[in-house]
């Protein structure tokens, strides 16, 4: 089972250690999970297909 993805918004807004991002840090942090998810999920597939 995969977890649904959810916006890193949502996280660093509930972490107030995390107040200081300015929106474009916010939006770079968001850049590179979707990223290294997508590298993950292809992992992934080619470990389920091979």
């Amino acid at each position: 089972m995969k977890p649904k993805q959810r916006p890193m918004e949502d996280y660093l807004k509930a972490q107030n250690r995390f107040r200081h991002l300015t929106n474009d840090q916010a939006k770079y942090i968001q850049a590179e999970t979707d990223q290294k998810r997508e590298r993950l999920l292809e992992q992934d597939i080619k470990r389920i297909v091979f």
